[in-house]
Formats: structure tokens, sequence, C-alpha cells
């Protein structure tokens, strides 16, 4: 309907309209908005009261109609008998039929629930029985539940009674069991101070078997800390040699040893330690100091060549300024032994001598020294394959002048120009390889060269230009090594009874043979049986007579020891190359034998220490050497070859040994070889090659490179196609 009844729900006095609830009929909207202009209009008192804080209920009789913004009061009265008459007829109305239709309904449900009520009774009656029987079974199901909770929980509680008695009689027993262990390890502890003071008390005794023995069967009683700590308390009290020394840990008579025989071991040790000498150089302290004199006289060298191309020129400047400074490595090497050299080659630029042409250097001792420097191949940094010797040269007197060898990285030119750079190049240093002359190679031939050793040759005709020095054949002056030759003196004053015993040495963990060896000494007969019969052998062969053992001479000896072992039929069932490191190195745990065909056995020695002998060997030759040896030990049979049946052999000088079963050298086998081959400039340089570790060609017979593929010049397999340089 249109007409409708409501009271004010909300108001806003600021802005003069609110909202008026409805109270007849439904509707989805049951707040209406009004604006209070609408009441102004007819009600202007009733506008105050709106507008009171304080109003009491408002309600009023009022239209509606339908806005832009929704529905609105439209019209409003105070009173029903202000209503025009077709709102009251329709007021009437409404009141009217609610009331109808709410009384009859109203009777109704009265009629209906008194029939209902009828019909409901029995079943009612019949809901309370099955009700009251249900209600007695939950009961009595709640009780048994009850029942079995209390019987279940009385069973636990039992229970957990049980397990405290047990609890408490456990801890009981523990506890007893604690005390009875306190008490027992108390007196242990008693009797073990009661055991350790009257040791200590035995200890200062004179010693003898039945204090000894006491002694040792109070220790078995002890604890291994408590010894400890009774060897400590008594350890300033003990001497060599007594029974109580005896029986003292290795620690306690290490000590005693080390203190004993001070002199002695320090002897040793310095008979072969590493002279206080510079040998080697990193290649920037002499490339970035080159004197502008010294860039002359490579250019002086460099004009004296054949005609250069443009691209071979920068390769040749560098290896004559290379040349340059390795003569002034030399120079700096022999200053520092007090030579005090005088620089012979920078004499050519002022072309008022002659001198320069015989030699490079003159010594105060009046040596005159030939310096030929040699750079690195390219896959050996320790190796070169071209150290030529034009001729050997002469003095005015005939007397030979002293070649020094010296090895040089190899570095272009860049390296030259611009030192600060070499640091970045992976490049070894300079190093000074020691000195030789024509005397000492040749009588190395001699004594080497043997009926089975048929052919040594270090160099070819002396006479002839053009000679491959080998690397080995360079030894260090006598200056070098005075400090050891010093101390060899003394050791050989120093009688074998003042020596520890051969079990005292290994519990040092020091090795005395080398320092023996190297002095000169003969092997103790205490201490051969320690060895094996080839060991023995080996000693006797090397021990120098009065002077020192150089470096050549001891590669040569294990080359022919080996080549003797090799063609031997008794005692080298025990014979492992390898081993030949317990009589060159102090340290005895240097060497580990491999097991047989490993070709790993590069890796078995330590070469921390490149002193064998005290021979300082700073290109690793003598490891090298057994490790080549090793190698062709392990391989010395095979399905193509016999190496014990060899009866001769023949060695050249940069280490190409082959081997024969008959003495006209027709049947032969190389056995090792290094590679000569070059790419351009470059050479390969790879050393070794061993039988049983690399292929052999089927047509020339020589060895293949694993590198570059080279085996010989002129053999027509050779993989290598730009060789020029023959191997020896």
């Amino acid at each position: 309907m249109s007409i409708n009844y409501g009271k004010i729900h909300k108001y806003n006095t600021a802005r003069g309209f609110g909202f008026v609830k409805r109270r007849l009929g439904a509707s989805r909207q049951d707040h209406i908005f009004f604006h209070i202009k609408k009441i102004r209009q007819k009600y202007a008192e009733l506008v105050h009261k709106i507008e009171s804080r304080f109003s009491p209920e408002i309600n009023f009789w009022y239209t509606t109609e339908s806005t832009e913004k929704g529905e609105q009061i439209s019209d409003v009265w105070l009173q029903a008998d202000e209503l025009p008459l077709q709102a009251r007829e329709e007021v009437i109305d409404y009141i009217i039929k609610f009331w109808l239709n709410n009384v009859t309904f109203a009777l109704y449900i009265l009629e209906e629930r008194d029939r209902l009520f009828l019909e409901r009774d029995p079943r009612i009656q019949e809901q309370k029985e099955k009700e009251a029987t249900r209600k007695q079974r939950r009961e009595q199901l709640e009780e048994l539940q009850r029942r079995e909770i209390q019987e279940a929980f009385q069973r636990v509680e039992a229970k957990q009674q049980q397990l405290e008695a047990e609890r408490q009689a456990e801890q009981q027993r523990l506890e007893a069991e604690r005390q009875a262990e306190q008490q027992r390890l108390e007196a242990e502890r008693e009797r073990i101070r009661s055991t350790l003071d009257e040791l200590i008390s035995l200890a200062q005794l004179p010693n003898s078997d039945k204090l000894i023995n006491k002694i040792k069967f109070g220790l078995s009683s002890i604890p291994v800390e408590v010894q400890d700590r009774f060897w400590y308390r008594i350890s300033s009290k003990i001497t060599y040699g007594t029974s109580l020394y005896e029986i003292a840990p290795t620690s306690i008579r290490t000590s005693i040893v080390h203190k004993k025989f001070n002199d002695v071991l320090d002897c040793m040790r310095k008979c072969i330690s590493l002279p206080d000498f510079r040998y080697f150089w990193r290649p920037e302290e002499f490339y970035g100091y080159l004197r502008e004199e010294d860039w002359k006289l490579a250019q002086e060298w460099l004009e004296g060549q054949l005609p250069l191309t443009n691209e071979r020129r920068p390769f040749v400047e560098a290896k004559m300024l290379s040349a340059r400074a390795a003569e002034k490595v030399v120079f700096f090497f022999f200053r520092s032994l007090d030579q005090w050299p005088k620089d012979i080659a920078i004499k050519q630029l002022s072309h008022n001598s002659e001198d320069w042409k015989s030699h490079d250097l003159l010594l105060k001792n009046g040596y005159r020294i030939d310096v030929k420097n040699s750079r690195t191949s390219r896959n050996q940094r320790n190796y070169y394959v071209e150290h030529c010797i034009p001729r050997f040269k002469y003095t005015t007197e005939r007397k030979d002048v002293i070649i020094a060898g010296v090895l040089s990285p190899y570095i272009r030119l860049e390296g030259f120009v611009n030192p600060k750079e070499i640091k970045h190049y992976n490049v070894g240093p300079i190093i000074f390889l020691g000195i030789t002359s024509r005397d000492k190679i040749t009588n190395l031939q001699e004594i080497f060269t043997t009926d089975q050793f048929r052919d040594i040759e270090i160099i070819k005709n002396p006479d002839e230009e053009f000679h491959v020095v080998p690397p080995w054949i360079f030894d260090y002056p006598k200056e070098f090594y005075k400090e050891q030759t010093f101390y060899r003196k003394w050791l050989k004053n120093i009688p074998f009874s003042d020596y520890p015993s051969w079990e005292e040495f290994k519990e040092l963990g020091i090795n005395p043979l080398p320092a023996i060896i190297a002095t000169g000494l003969s092997i103790p007969l205490a201490w051969q049986n320690s060895l094996l019969p080839w060991q023995l052998g080996f000693c006797e062969k090397i021990t120098p007579s009065s002077n020192r053992i150089s470096l050549p001479r001891l590669y040569l000896t294990i080359l022919t020891h080996f080549l003797r072992m090799l063609s031997s039929r008794e005692g080298n069932d025990t014979y492992q190359p390898l081993m030949y490191a317990l009589l060159l190195y102090s340290n005895p745990n240097l060497i580990k034998v491999p097991n047989a065909h490993d070709d790993k056995v590069e890796q078995e020695i330590e070469r921390k220490n490149n002193l064998p002998l005290g021979i300082v060997d700073p290109l690793s030759i003598i490891d090298n050497l057994v490790i080549s040896l090793q190698i062709v030990w392990e391989h010395r049979i095979s399905n193509d070859w016999d190496l014990s049946q060899f009866q001769v052999f023949s060695f050249k000088g940069l280490g190409w040994l082959v081997g024969s079963t008959d003495k006209s050298f027709q049947s032969r086998k190389t056995i090792l070889a290094y590679c000569g081959g070059k790419d351009g400039d470059v050479s390969c340089g790879n050393t070794p090659l061993l039988i049983g570790k690399h292929e052999t060609c089927v047509n020339c017979g020589r060895l293949i490179c694993d590198k570059c593929g080279f085996c010989s010049e002129s053999c027509r397999n050779n993989k290598n196609d730009t060789e020029n340089e023959k191997i020896i």
C-alpha cells in the first residue's frame, strides 16, 4: 500500500535528513529516507522536537514516492483523522484484512491442536516407555564402563607401584655398585701410586737383572699413561747403555741417543746438507737488469749469425740475450764463492783483446770459464737436447778451458723487452748446472768403458766440433761443497764405536748410509747384515777413495751397476732400482717399491730433497734415472724381448742406451732414449723414452715419442715432419 505508519529512526541535524522505520506491512526497504523540509511545510513546531537532542519517540503517517535516488517520503500526517479520505479507507481495509487473517488462523489452530493431542497421547506414552528403556540400558552400559575403567586404573596403579619399587631397588643396587667401584678405583689408584713410587725408588738403585725384571713386572701392572709418567719422571736419570735404557720407550731412547751422539749426528747431517750458496735464480732477476752494453753484445753475436729471416730473427735475438744473461749468472755464482771473476766476454765490444774468443770469465785462481747456455725444451722444463759446444777450447798454455753449463727457460723476445711480464709465464728458473772439462769427460769415458759397457760416448771425438753435452756431466766446484768437505774430514776421524747402533738410527728415523758412503767410509760389519748383497756391492763400487763423489760418477755408477744386475743371473730376485734411494738419501722413507708392471712408478720417489749423497742435483737427474731404470726393470721380459739376455751395451751422453745379445752388436735394441724432434725452433725434448713403456718403430727400431711422434730423422714412419736434428 502507499500509506504507512512509522517512527523516526535516525536524523542528521547538520544536513537535515534522516530515516523512518516502517511499521505496517512488509517491504524490502524498512527504512525510508525523508528530508526535514517535508515536515517543516506542515508541522513547523515538530521540526524543533526532531532537532532537539532529547526529543521523545516521534511517529507519523506518511506516503512515499520513487525518485532517482530511491524511495522517499512525499507527505506526512501526525493524526489518523488528518489523513485524506482515500488514505483512511486504505488503512481501514488493511486493518480488517490483518485481523481476519489472524483471528481465523488462531481458531483453526486451536481445533487442529486438540485433534493432534488426541492422536499424540498414545504415541507420547509409547515414546516415554522407549526412552525409559534406552535410559536404563544407557545407565547400565555407563556403569559397566565405569567399573572397567576403575579396574584398569587399579591395574595401572598397581603396575606403577611395582615399577617404582623395582626402580628404587635398581637405584639401591647401582648405588651399591658405584660405591663398591669407587672403593675399588680408590684402592687401585692407591696401588698404582704406591707402585709408581716404588718403581721410581727402584730406578734410583744400581741396575741389575733382578731389579730390571721387577721394574718390568711393576710396569706391566699399571696403565700405559702411568707408565709414561714414570718414564718422564726418571728420564733425566737414565744413562745410555744401561739395562734401564734398554727397556725404556723409543721416545726416551731417541732423546738420550740424540743427546749422547749429538756431535756425530750433526756432523753426519752436515756431511750431506745443502750448501749455503745460490745456484738458481728467477728469470726476472737477470733479464730485468741487462744493461745497455749487454744488449749491444747480444746484437754483436746476432750479426755474426747466418743471414736471418724476419720471422726467425726475434727467436735468435732472444737466444743471444739468454746466453748473455747466463754469463752474468755464472759471474754472480763464482763471485759468491769469493773467486772474483772478470767479465772477459764484454771485451768483444771494445775489440782491444782477443781473450773473449777462448773464454767468457776469468777467475782469481786463474781458471778460465766458457759459459754454455741451453734453453728448456717444449715438454721438459728440466731438460734440453741442444746444449752444444762448438769445440773444446784451450788456454795459451794448452790447458782446458772449463765449461760452465746454464739451463735457462724458453722465453720469447717480448720477455726481455718487458721483464715484468715474465712472472706471468709458466717457466722455471735460470739454473747454473755446474762445470766440466774435456779432461774430465774423457777420463769418465775411459773409467766406465768395460767389456760389458763396450761403448760409452759422452761426447764424440773431443777434437771434433759441435758436441752435445748431457746435463748429468756437470758438477759444482769443490769450493761449493767446502762445508761438506770440512765435516766429512771430521767424520772420518770419529770411530764407529762412537756412532749409534743401526737399530738406534732406525729409531731416530735417520739413514746413516749416505753420509758414510759420501765420506768414503766402509759400511760397518754390524750394519752389513741389514743390507742386501747387491746393495753392499754397490756401496763398494761407489765409495770414493779420496775425492768426493761427483754427479757424473754417481750417474754412471748407477747405470753400469743396473746393467750388471740386468744381465746377471744371481741376486737379482731381491733387486729393485728404486732401492738405490735407500743408499742415497738420509730419509729412509723416501721410497716404496712398486708392484710389478706398475706404470705409475714415477710417483714413488719423494723429490723434495734432491741431494743424493749430498750432491746438489737441480734437475733431479738421479731421481729420473732411478725411476727410468725401475720401469725398464719391470718390463725387462716380454713376448718380444728378454733384456737379461743382453751381454753388451752402448750408451750415448744425452741418454740413448742400446743393448745387444752378442758382442758384434748386430742384434741390438734401444732400451732408453730421449726425443730429438723439433717443432720449428722449439725442441720436443721428451725424456725418458723407455722400452716397455713407449712403442718401438718397426722400421728404424727406435723408440717413438708419445708427445710428437718422432722416432728418427730418416725414418719414413716419422710423424714429426719438421725434424732437423737426429737422435744421438
